[in-house]
């Protein structure tokens, strides 16, 4: 089963599952937290000769999430849901389509 994991520190505060302590308070006592999978646009590039879509995304626990746009285009401001692409060799990796209205 697929979920984004954030990490979170002991004062509540949510980070990229990346770092080694929090974007916040530097508190390097994170836990892995799961989140909603919500978020809305805050930024596009589009690339044209690859169609392919990167979106920058607020999530709605706070960080930002870099990954690429599948299905429908998206505007600054949408709300966006996460999933995952399973790529045949490799890992799996975070994808943001358009949140159903």
């Amino acid at each position: 089963m697929d979920r984004l994991l954030l990490r979170r520190c002991p004062a509540g505060h949510y980070s990229r599952p990346d770092v080694l302590a929090c974007d916040i308070c530097r508190d390097a006592d994170l836990s892995w937290q799961p989140a909603s999978g919500r978020g809305k646009v805050i930024s596009l590039a589009v690339d044209h000769d690859a169609d392919t879509t990167v979106v920058v995304a607020e999530l709605d626990e706070g960080p930002w999430l870099v990954t690429r746009l599948d299905g429908p285009a998206v505007a600054r401001g949408d709300a966006v849901v996460v999933s995952f692409a399973h790529p045949e060799e490799g890992e799996a990796y975070p994808i943001v389509t358009a949140a159903p209205s």
